[in-house]
Formats: C-alpha cells, sequence, structure tokens
C-alpha cells in the first residue's frame, strides 16, 4: 500500500484494533474497559476544542 510504504500508517487495522494498541501503549490489559469520547467538529476549530476542553465545557463533545 502506499500510505504504509510512504510511512503515513503502520498498518491496517479498524477500530478495534487500534483500541487495542492504544491499551497496550497505556500499560492496559485489553481486557480493561475504557470511555471512548467521540469530539466532533461541528462549531469548533481545533484550537476551539481544545479550548474548551481546557474550560471544561461539554459543548465540544
Amino acid at each position: 500500500m502506499n500510505a504504509i510504504r510512504n510511512g503515513l500508517i503502520d498498518e491496517i487495522g479498524g477500530f478495534e484494533h487500534a483500541l487495542e494498541i492504544a491499551k497496550e501503549s497505556a500499560g492496559l490489559r485489553k481486557s480493561t474497559r475504557v470511555e471512548v469520547v467521540h469530539i466532533n467538529n461541528w462549531g469548533y476549530s481545533f484550537v476551539g476544542r481544545i479550548s474548551a476542553m481546557i474550560r471544561g465545557e461539554k459543548q465540544y463533545l
């Protein structure tokens, strides 16, 4: 694949695989339950979302 060859990605996989890798990187067991928070991009720029998160606003969710 071009993306792998060009160093844009390490491997092909779905969300569940990415979650397993994230847990492993964090030193968590595969069986550990985690909360996945989806941050949509409606109404906030990237900087705006970060600022809202810092201020503790829930609107960015």
